[in-house]
């Protein structure tokens, strides 16, 4: 009786020895044995139709739905996990090198802006109000991309006169 009790607590043990070797060796060899922080690593893509990341228009609408080229682009996540991740819109320095004095810039309160997202218009205002510089920020799940149109032009409470052949230089940045 004892033998057969013995036999029988052997096999079982013998069982979650082979179950906990075959769960690990899963583990390692085939989840590419990550370790368990709880960070995914993204591959985040920020295109445009020209593959640049920044523009600079050298005068801004004066309404949405002007003449003027928007500002297009794309951002993919090529993992398989979701990520994080935040649209930036930055003012790009000028120098009096290229042509640009700091008097012929329009500032942020002058102009409006609208941001769009796969065909559905997410934000819209006044450019001043973006907070942090902060343009969007969302989770884009695995192996999907989020198509983005953005549009700035200058505020319709600008007096004429004061942004004729003035300049607003920015890029767009992507912080995953």
């Amino acid at each position: 009786m004892k033998k057969k009790l013995l036999l029988l607590l052997g096999g079982i043990v013998l069982f979650v020895f082979i179950l906990v070797t075959s769960f690990a060796w899963s583990k390692i060899f085939y989840d590419g044995g990550s370790s368990s922080t709880g960070v995914p690593t993204l591959y985040l893509k920020l295109t445009n139709q020209k593959n640049q990341v920044d523009t600079t228009q050298d005068y801004p609408s004066e309404t949405p739905n002007d003449e003027m080229e928007p500002y297009r682009f794309s951002i993919s996540n090529q993992s398989k996990q979701d990520g994080k991740y935040q649209l930036l819109l930055e003012e790009e320095p000028v120098s009096n090198q290229v042509g640009y004095r700091q008097e012929d810039l329009l500032t942020r309160k002058q102009l409006n802006y609208q941001l769009t997202l796969n065909h559905v218009v997410i934000k819209e205002g006044r450019l001043s109000s973006l907070k942090n510089n902060v343009l969007d920020e969302r989770i884009l799940q695995g192996n999907q991309e989020n198509n983005y149109i953005l549009r700035i032009w200058v505020h319709d409470e600008v007096k004429a006169g004061e942004w004729e052949n003035k300049y607003y230089h920015y890029k767009v940045t992507l912080k995953a």
